[in-house]
């Protein structure tokens, strides 16, 4: 059961199996269902719900029932790592360790069609952009977080770093030469990699990939994130 607190002019939710706080729109109206299985905050054009599907999992939820001027938001404790991934899906660290990762953004209208959507980071603060044009209200947009483990990780220093996101080649000739035993098996998520930025690993960042291991085929599941080098 999700526990909202009002902080500020915000209601914040605790992420699961993590003390990452998380708040929902800005709003201090917040009501919680009587079954204690959501909490919805009523922030303008929109309703935001937190749940807790199962172990490790935090599911929230924009509800549009207009077209919004402000695009709905989520804004995570001070010193998170939200890193845009090239397949839309973006992972999230405190700077030291990997904390989850957000699945590609989906939408959908009130006549079940899919909607244009994508996620923009600012700072610490995941948007969820959604193209409402043409739509029937009510609309739904929906990330969702996921903890992975147990893990392998490789943490990449500061020139291994630079020369992983110069290219596959490049990328994939550093993890080769790693002393991690599953490095190799990592070079699948150069792709991802090369496609961080420059200025994303400004400030004294670097590459980390957290490798959830025999899990989503042969090759597991794999995130790039970024780390305090």
């Amino acid at each position: 059961m999700p526990t909202p607190t009002v902080e500020g002019s915000a209601v914040t939710v605790e992420l699961a199996a993590s003390d990452v706080g998380v708040a929902l729109g800005s709003s201090t109206d917040v009501t919680i269902s009587e079954s204690g299985q959501y909490a919805t905050v009523e922030d303008a054009s929109v309703t935001y719900a937190v749940s807790h599907p199962e172990e490790g999992s935090t599911r929230f939820a924009a509800i549009l029932d207009a077209p919004v001027k402000e695009q709905p938001q989520w804004t995570f404790d001070e010193g998170t790592q939200l890193l845009l991934l090239d397949n839309g899906t973006v992972s999230i660290s405190d700077g030291e360790n990997f904390i989850g990762g957000i699945d590609a953004p989906w939408a959908v209208d009130a006549e079940g069609r899919t909607l244009s959507t994508h996620y923009e980071i600012a700072g610490s603060t995941l948007r969820q952009v959604v193209d409402t044009t043409g739509a029937t209200f009510p609309v739904v947009a929906d990330p969702t977080v996921n903890f992975y483990g147990p893990y392998i990780q490789v943490h990449l220093n500061r020139s291994e770093s630079l020369a992983a996101i110069s290219g596959f080649s490049a990328c994939a000739a550093v993890l080769n030469k790693s002393k991690v035993s599953y490095a190799k098996l990592l070079q699948v998520a150069c792709a991802t990699v090369v496609a961080i930025s420059g200025t994303q690993l400004a400030g004294g960042n670097c590459v980390s990939i957290h490798y959830v291991v025999g899990v989503g085929g042969p090759a597991g599941i794999w995130w790039p994130w970024i780390h305090k080098c």
